[in-house]
């Protein structure tokens, strides 16, 4: 359902995102997510991982990535004993396998 609340929002949203690409022509809100994209086009990744030698734009993509080689999975759900190496995989979980516990599983 479209409110008018909603609408106001999205337009803020699409206000707030000046920096278009002149490749492509999508827009962000900062210059330097801009700046990141337009790297993409030109196949620049600067950060690599040191197992297999994946590219990456920036350090947190790249340290996201080297758990998935050293086993490190940080995120613990508090309902059972599953782990997992990046919190969206514990958002996940959480919501296909203790739906009704809501962020207190988090």
């Amino acid at each position: 359902m479209v409110t008018a609340t909603s609408r106001r929002s999205d337009s803020v949203i699409q206000a707030s995102r000046e920096h278009t690409c002149s490749q492509c022509g999508r827009s962000f809100a900062r210059t330097y997510v801009l700046r990141q994209h337009e790297a993409t086009h030109q196949g620049l990744y600067p950060y690599h991982c040191q197992y297999c030698g994946k590219g990456y734009l920036c350090t947190t993509s790249l340290r996201r990535h080297l758990s998935s080689h050293t086993g490190v999975r940080d995120h613990k759900c508090r309902l059972c004993t599953q782990a997992f190496s990046c919190a969206w995989g514990l958002k996940r979980h959480v919501s296909h396998c203790h739906k009704d516990a809501g962020k207190s599983a988090l």
